[in-house]
Formats: structure tokens, C-alpha cells, sequence
């Protein structure tokens, strides 16, 4: 897959007046990933940056994946990379956890969507509710779900999806295009 273009669209949002997003485009390895941070000032802006410094940090298992699953598209090669996605995601929530115990903080936090490519496959990783989309011939195909309550709740037809639209209208955006 030949990524022609990767943009990262951030927004403060309705509410806030400050952006805790933070962006990381790696195009070599190639590796592209969307913080989100909440938490407040001092707090939400850190937890997405430090996220990013875990996944900058092991961009380069990441491509060594990546290279294995060009050369061979095999399962055992699928479930190494997930397992490296899996530990970066921990290392940068115990990364994050440290960091709000260190400030006293009860509140720091951040969603992470991550996407990396291996040939002509894009594999995306994601927690909370920074999402990914696939835009091709014009159309935009969302490729994540949130992982919230009101997620979960349209899911098991609890609430309409316009409740979700005015949720998302008050919400910080963070957004991941291909």
C-alpha cells in the first residue's frame, strides 16, 4: 500500500480552550499516531505526549514487524506485531500513570490510534476516542469505534445515534485520516 497522503486533524473542541492533541508521523518506518490528552492544563497535553514518546521509542520493532510481515503476511507474523502494539499501549498508560502520581494528578489521560503499514495492509491500533478513517474515491469510511460509554450504549441500541451526535459536538476531535 502506497500512503499518498497522512494528515492528522486535531481540534480544541467546543468546550475548551486549549489542545491537548499531539501528532507523530514517521513515514519511514512507516508509522503514524494521534494522541488525544485529558486531564486539564499540565495534564492532558503531557499525557498525549508521552504516549507518542512511547510509541517514537519503539518505532523501530515496529518496523522490524512491519519488514517480517512484507517478506511473509503469516499469523505468526500478525500476532508479533500485536504484541508489540499491545506493549506499547502499556507501556505508555504505566508512562502516563507514573507521570499523574508524580503531579498528584487524579485525572491524566489519553487516547491513542496508532497505524502502521506492511506492504498493502494498514494495521491500526487504537484505545478511547481518537478515531481512524479511510478516505478513497471521495468517500470517508470510519474505521475505529470509541471505546465510551455512549459507544457502547448505540451499540446495544440504548441510545439514537443523534445523541451521539450532540455528545460529539461538545467533544474534543482527534482524527486520524489515510
Amino acid at each position: 500500500m502506497r500512503i499518498r497522503q497522512a494528515v492528522a486533524g486535531t481540534h480544541a473542541g467546543a468546550v475548551r480552550t486549549f489542545n491537548e492533541d499531539a501528532v507523530l508521523r514517521l513515514g519511514r518506518v512507516p508509522l503514524y499516531a494521534i494522541a488525544d490528552g485529558m486531564g486539564g492544563p499540565d495534564a492532558g497535553d503531557v499525557a498525549a505526549q508521552l504516549s507518542l514518546d512511547v510509541v517514537k521509542r519503539h518505532a523501530m520493532t515496529i518496523r522490524d514487524h512491519n519488514i517480517a510481515l512484507t517478506r511473509e503476511r503469516s499469523a505468526e507474523h500478525r500476532r508479533a506485531l500485536q504484541r508489540s502494539l499491545d506493549s506499547v499501549f502499556n507501556r505508555a498508560s504505566q508512562q502516563i500513570r507514573e507521570e499523574a502520581a508524580r503531579r498528584g494528578k487524579s485525572v491524566m489521560g489519553a487516547s491513542l490510534v496508532l497505524c502502521t503499514i506492511a506492504d498493502e495492509y494498514a494495521y491500526i491500533a487504537h484505545v478511547g476516542d481518537a478515531r481512524a478513517y479511510l478516505v478513497r474515491g471521495g468517500t470517508l469510511q470510519r474505521l475505529t469505534e470509541d471505546h465510551t460509554l455512549a459507544e457502547l450504549k448505540l451499540r446495544r441500541g440504548r441510545i439514537q445515534a443523534t445523541k451521539i451526535k450532540e455528545v460529539e459536538q461538545q467533544r474534543q476531535h482527534c482524527i486520524f485520516y489515510l
